[in-house]
């Protein structure tokens, strides 16, 4: 149990690393997270993992915007709307409506970011 607390615990920053060398070649990369909860289709975004990404990629100076359809303070009405001109979309949370849209538009959503870098967690 302990060691699985542990790897666990360093996910988040694995998940930032990731994200960071996405746009590491991108002047001032616009980073879009799709997912806040704990776990897909659910809206408890206690102890999330994707809020430690989202805090170690904005504690690092990076354009981050957090959208889930399921936790308040999140809007979200679309991934092709959110695409517009970003570098990297990262899903954090594999909520349906995500997996759903991703599959029906994924290449809409692809020719809409600047940098079409589409990462999943």
């Amino acid at each position: 149990l302990f060691t699985a607390r542990r790897i666990n615990e360093k996910m988040p920053a694995k998940a930032a690393a990731r994200i960071r060398h996405a746009v590491k070649d991108v002047a001032e990369p616009k980073i879009i997270a799709l997912g806040a909860a704990y776990k897909p289709d659910t809206y408890d975004d206690r102890e999330s993992p994707a809020l430690e990404v989202l805090k170690c990629l904005s504690d690092d100076g990076y354009d981050v915007t957090l959208a889930d359809p399921f936790v308040k303070g999140h809007p979200f009405s679309s991934i092709a709307e959110l695409a517009e001109g970003a570098d990297c979309i990262a899903v954090l949370v594999e909520h349906s409506v995500f997996e759903e849209e991703l599959e029906r538009s994924g290449e809409d959503i692809l020719s809409r970011m600047r940098t079409p870098v589409i990462l999943r967690f």
